[in-house]
């Protein structure tokens, strides 16, 4: 995983350098610090849920931790599971409900 504050600091370093700040100038990233921005803006991204049946009831699981996020009876209605489960309640990603 990515260390989100060394990333965030050094963004907020090359943000506000004098030349950028001053003379609107680009700033410079290397090809390693943009594909750790890119993996922390993924680990936000939302997931779609995927649906189990365990013999008595459905349950909507979480696609990043497989968390069971909501159990909605003997019905695959995603009604309610939408109204109840807008964000996993274990890894904290939004659930994508709509495709």
């Amino acid at each position: 995983m990515t260390d989100r504050k060394k990333v965030i600091n050094e963004l907020r370093f090359q943000l506000t350098s004098k030349e950028v700040v001053e003379h609107h100038d680009p700033i410079q990233l290397s090809v390693r610090d943009a594909e750790k921005i890119l993996a922390l803006l993924k680990e936000h991204e939302p997931v779609e849920p995927w649906l189990s049946y365990d013999g008595n009831e459905y349950i909507f699981h979480c696609s990043n931790c497989d968390y069971e996020i909501y159990h909605n009876g003997d019905s695959r209605d995603e009604y309610k599971a939408k109204e109840y489960a807008i964000f996993c309640r274990h890894c904290g990603r939004k659930v994508k409900w709509d495709e």
